[in-house]
């Protein structure tokens, strides 16, 4: 669909099936989703943090001989 194909206006958006709706969250649901986002953001900072390390090691010809990022990484 190009650009020109939707509707300007919200009440058009309604007749095409694409409206969203929303609903107000309590508050043990809005801390719930708070904290799944903050560990999916832990997640990603993790494996930034990893491929940033093996970049760097790599780079500098160390190379790790075993299973990747497994606990003898911690040691």
């Amino acid at each position: 669909m190009t650009a020109h194909a939707f509707p300007a206006c919200p009440s058009g958006a309604v007749t095409l099936g694409i409206a969203r709706t929303t609903t107000r969250l309590v508050a043990g649901e809005a801390a719930a989703r708070d904290l799944v986002r903050a560990c999916k953001d832990a997640r990603g900072d993790l494996m930034r943090a990893r491929h940033g390390l093996s970049k760097l090691l790599l780079r500098q010809d160390l190379l790790w001989q075993g299973t990747a990022w497994t606990q003898a990484h911690e040691r």
